[in-house]
């Protein structure tokens, strides 16, 4: 069994209000698709072992991006 990982609860604060940054610095990848999409997860806070982020984006008009996310 996994053992949790603990975050300090200021440090986790922080994380929080910094992730909104974190978005707008990402950018989309080429796409070989007839819409550009990417899709991706990542560990924005390397530091912190047990926070992921996941980030998509599309630039289609033809769909709407649809995601559905399934955690342990």
């Amino acid at each position: 069994m996994k053992e949790d990982v603990a975050i300090d609860l200021e440090d986790l604060s922080y994380y929080v209000q910094d992730f909104p940054r974190w978005v707008k610095e990402q950018r989309m990848d080429e796409s070989v698709f007839s819409c550009d999409s990417d899709i991706r997860i990542a560990h924005p806070y390397p530091k912190e072992d047990g926070l992921w982020a996941l980030w998509a984006d599309h630039d289609c008009d033809s769909y709407d991006l649809l995601l559905t996310i399934v955690m342990d």
